[in-house]
């Protein structure tokens, strides 16, 4: 929901996305707890669910790693594909560039310098933006590689025990 974002998305863009996957969390949990525990004898589950606790966190924690290092990596990525569109022959360049310095006439002592730097800054932006949109499509397919794998799981008789967790 969130893989077409634009440097200009406001607020109300995320908030719906938000609240999808806030809702949908609150489904996840219980079939994953089921899925690991359901077979466990009754004297084990506390000591499993201790575990399967601590991965969980461990894989999010790995999970959040991998996320900023392809965000990371993306935006330089990006950043240097959009620079290369960016030349003194650019049209569309040199009048950014010159509203900026325009604006910055007489705020600052080097307006010139300023437009550049304003300029790049708003190209890390978009290359932030379109990073993000990468990352959003990757968690999708991901998501629709795992719901591929849920036929595969064994079927699991519930006990009272792991229902209680």
């Amino acid at each position: 929901m969130n893989s077409f974002l634009t440097p200009d998305s406001k607020f109300a863009a995320f908030v719906l996305p938000q609240f999808v996957r806030g809702l949908s969390l609150m489904f996840c949990f219980i079939p994953t707890n089921n899925i690991a525990l359901g077979n466990m004898p009754k004297e084990r589950v506390g000591n499993a669910s201790g575990l399967y606790n601590l991965t969980r966190n461990l894989r999010g924690a790995v999970g959040l790693a991998i996320i900023s290092t392809i965000l990371t990596n993306d935006t330089k990525t990006f950043m240097q594909y959009l620079s290369e569109n960016i030349s003194s022959t650019s049209i569309m360049a040199l009048e950014q560039l010159d509203s900026y310095t325009e604006l910055l006439s007489g705020k600052v002592l080097n307006p010139e310098k300023a437009s550049y730097l304003l300029l790049a800054n708003k190209l890390n932006h978009d290359a932030f933006v379109i990073a993000i949109n990468n990352i959003f499509n990757m968690i999708g397919l991901l998501f629709v590689f795992i719901m591929l794998l849920i036929p595969f799981t064994s079927n699991i008789k519930l006990t009272e025990n792991v229902n209680a967790h």
